[in-house]
């Protein structure tokens, strides 16, 4: 018993998704709430895109450059750990003195 109510059930179930899905079909469609992409704004987009991409490449060479030249500083046989710590205290101090 208990199994043919659950079949019924489910039956009923299925019956009704599918009729909403039809009643949901015949329905006419919105009209879309946006207007279609102009291209002259799809321009401005990819031109403001590239500006981003070209200012965040800028920002990673400098990066890099900055590593490179750390790393030259550091491989320079000549300066010793004393120069280092008194570059360092000199880049620390504040810039007024």
């Amino acid at each position: 018993m208990s199994k043919n109510r659950h079949k019924n059930q489910f039956k009923e179930a299925l019956d009704a998704k599918r009729e909403a899905l039809a009643s949901a079909a015949k329905q006419p469609k919105p009209e879309p709430e946006w207007e279609p992409e102009i291209p002259e704004l799809r321009a401005e987009v990819l031109a403001d895109r590239l500006e981003e991409r070209e200012a965040e490449l800028a920002k990673e060479q400098e990066r890099r450059r900055a590593a490179e030249r750390k790393v030259r500083e550091f491989s320079n046989p000549r300066r010793t750990l004393g120069d280092l710590i008194h570059e360092n205290k000199r880049n620390r101090r504040a810039p007024w003195k």
